[in-house]
């Protein structure tokens, strides 16, 4: 038999109004961590990782890679209250509306990101849908990134005994 679960500090949805905001803290991007993502990725293309290349391209250094700005704003997101007390109701991200990269993220940017419920939804007796958005600006206030994804979410009566012994939803 398994431990029953804490929940009395999660945020359900049906506690997520829409229109829900706050603000992740500010992340520096640094070479290396642009390199990182390339390692990760095996995505080496030159405006990434080549300064030398970069210094004669369009933006004058190298760039990071767009979906490394999704990432770390996904990560941002989780170090929130709302992602500290999501993390046993924010059951999966089904997707991505959209993702735009209106300007790029160079190195030695900062990059705060912010976040907004946008919508909300039904999607059964136990669970529901919130549509949420993250615009990621530079320490001069340009938007640098901006998306927008869906997640399932726990209501208050779903159980999570049941899940935990089954091992999925």
């Amino acid at each position: 038999m398994t431990r029953p679960i804490d929940l009395s500090w999660q945020l359900f949805w049906e506690d997520i109004p829409v229109g829900y905001t706050a603000t992740c803290l500010a992340r520096t991007i640094q070479h290396a961590d642009i390199i990182n993502f390339a390692n990760y990725t095996r995505d080496y293309q030159q405006i990434h990782v080549d300064r030398e290349f970069a210094k004669s391209s369009l933006y004058g250094d190298v760039i990071m890679h767009g979906l490394m700005g999704v990432s770390i704003a996904s990560g941002m997101l989780l170090r929130t209250e709302f992602g500290t007390r999501t993390l046993r109701t924010m059951l999966k991200c089904l997707g991505y509306k959209t993702i735009k990269f209106p300007a790029p993220i160079q190195v030695d940017d900062t990059v705060t990101t912010t976040f907004e419920v946008i919508d909300k939804s039904d999607f059964d007796e136990t669970k529901g849908l919130l549509e949420i958005r993250l615009d990621a600006v530079n320490q001069r206030g340009v938007l640098v990134s901006t998306h927008q994804r869906t997640y399932l979410f726990a209501k208050k009566n779903f159980d999570f005994e049941t899940i935990a012994e089954r091992g999925s939803f």
